[in-house]
């Protein structure tokens, strides 16, 4: 992987690799070299290939509205226009997770606390404003998609999926069975000195397609 990145720094735009070697551990989703490379990678787009399968089914895209996600937006609609296949974008939310922090903080507040911050109230306000203002803007980033692939004449089916961003993607990548999926190496969290985002990090462990 150490020479890998070396001669990635001659302005490649592209890097493509497998994602185990020859030394594969059945077991293991990821092979080391894989891992090692992607993660220290920057500055270029890269090609994880895990089935060989050729670009003739659809090409799935993860949009979370950052400039990454956008970014991959265009290039899976250039590479559906460049094959003549469909694209789908899907984005996520997760409306669990407030409903869990509240769960979990049920019975730990001092009766004294629980006046100041009445549970009950504070969990509806999540679900009734944030969760669905969340909701909202993930299905806003699906209809900029729709309208550029309109733009680009190109074939769109958009789906918002609830849950875990990294496991769902994953899990509709399986029903629908892409040939590839693209997804930004940062998302709308990306602070400084970030290797890779989680949701990205997700998927080349379990992401059954070429990504």
């Amino acid at each position: 992987y150490v020479e890998i990145i070396k001669e990635a720094s001659n302005s490649y735009d592209l890097i493509v690799m497998g994602a185990k070697g020859l030394g594969a551990d059945p077991g293991q989703p990821v092979g080391s070299v894989c891992l090692r490379a992607v993660r220290r990678l920057q500055g270029l787009d890269v090609l994880v290939v895990k089935d060989g399968q050729r670009l003739e089914g659809a090409i799935m895209v993860a949009l979370d509205g950052s400039p990454n996600s956008r970014f991959a937006l265009r290039l899976a609609l250039a590479l559906g226009k460049g094959f003549a296949v469909r694209v789908e974008a899907v984005a996520v939310y997760d409306p669990a997770f407030h409903q869990r922090v509240f769960a979990e903080m049920v019975g730990k507040l001092t009766p004294e606390a629980g006046e100041l911050f009445p549970l009950e109230e504070q969990g509806n306000l999540h679900r009734e404003v944030i969760d669905r203002g969340i909701a909202r803007l993930c299905q806003e980033h699906l209809e900029w998609a729709e309208h550029m692939a309109k733009e680009e004449g190109v074939s769109l089916n958009t789906s918002l999926l609830t849950g875990k961003p990294g496991t769902e993607i994953a899990r509709h990548a399986r029903q629908v069975s892409p040939s590839l999926l693209l997804v930004g190496r940062y998302g709308t969290h990306q602070v400084e000195g970030m290797d890779i985002g989680s949701t990205a990090e997700t998927l080349l462990l379990i992401s059954p397609c070429n990504l």
